[in-house]
């Protein structure tokens, strides 16, 4: 039986908190590991439309690589930071920045204690081809 919210079905997919561990690498980078994957459902998941696909061809003398972008719809967005790890249909996205609760800055507010959740922004960057020598 798929899991439902108001009647519209849930989308499953993973996610893989990145958790520091309070020391840095020689760039100053924080250092850590990834969490054991958690299985979860978002309300719903589409491409950031103003990005996807998005090929970008360096030079000549690079590979090309497509980046992919989704958005996903969640109901707490505080499990979510910088350098998560997300899967969803088989394919791993890092998420980007700090995920957006619905209701700051929304014209909205007064109506977010209706809607609990927020929005996590999700990149994948892959190989699409190798320039020949």
């Amino acid at each position: 039986m798929t899991a439902t919210v108001f009647g519209a079905a849930l989308i499953p997919f993973t996610h893989i908190a990145w958790v520091p561990d309070g020391g840095t690498d020689s760039h100053g980078n924080a250092t850590g590991a990834f969490a054991a994957s958690v299985a979860m459902q978002a309300f719903a998941c589409y491409p950031m439309h103003w990005r996807n696909p998005h090929v970008d061809s360096i030079s000549s003398d690079y590979e090309a690589r497509t980046e992919n972008n989704i958005l996903l719809e969640v109901a707490d967005t505080t499990l979510f930071n910088k350098l998560d790890l997300i899967v969803y249909d088989g394919l791993t996205y890092q998420v980007q920045g700090v995920p957006a609760h619905w209701a700051y800055g929304s014209p909205w507010q007064w109506a977010a204690p209706l809607f609990p959740g927020g929005t996590v922004h999700a990149r994948r960057v892959s190989s699409t081809a190798v320039i020949p020598e």
